[in-house]
């Protein structure tokens, strides 16, 4: 699958060929819809409709966050929940959680996806996940000859949340960008994994 990266700035415009290869860092795609309106951080150029649902998984009995990390036939499955008696607020840009899959590398965890980035702060909002409600999301990884452990990671102001680790063989090329977007782009930590033009 071929796609079109586009990042824009406000004197910068940039657009890269991107051939979607799962053996490589992807965009972490994790739309969340929220059931209530954000007064706080109001943004989001674009929100989702993905929203919440109340918890299927009776089993998990922690009263939190929570969220639990399972491999599936074609990757990994991940459930995000609010096992607590509170609201929670995530962070979010334009309908897409601050959240992404890393892989343990030596002592250090990399991430194996990347967020865009953005210098538009309209985009940057929060999303609520009510108590008792949980988002599900499947995401696809490669079998590889990479023996390395995974886990979800997702911000909330200056707190991670972060999943039970699971052993998986995927591509060691997932810590990397795809070759084609390196002479343009680079990871950056900026408290997420951000894909940043060279240069900026």
């Amino acid at each position: 699958m071929v796609g079109l990266v586009l990042v824009s700035g406000l004197s910068f415009c940039a657009q890269v060929p991107l051939r979607v290869d799962a053996r490589y860092m992807i965009q972490a795609r994790y739309p969340a819809g929220s059931l209530k309106p954000d007064t706080v951080s109001p943004g989001g150029n674009s929100v989702s409709s993905n929203m919440p649902i109340p918890i299927t998984n009776r089993r998990i009995v922690a009263k939190s966050l929570f969220a639990n990390l399972s491999e599936s036939a074609n990757g990994v499955k991940i459930e995000f929940l609010n096992t607590g008696d509170k609201d929670e607020w995530m962070r979010a840009a334009d309908g897409n959680m601050m959240a992404w899959l890393e892989a343990l590398d030596g002592k250090e965890w990399k991430p194996i996806e990347y967020h865009q980035w953005s210098d538009c702060g309209n985009s940057f909002h929060r999303v609520v996940l009510p108590a008792g409600y949980e988002w599900t999301y499947n995401k696809i990884i490669p079998k590889g000859d990479w023996k390395t452990m995974v886990r979800w990671v997702a911000v909330r102001d200056k707190m991670k949340i972060t999943s039970n680790m699971i052993s998986m063989n995927i591509p060691r090329t997932r810590v990397s960008i795809p070759p084609e977007m390196a002479g343009h782009f680079e990871i950056r930590n900026n408290g997420y994994p951000i894909l940043v033009p060279k240069g900026m």
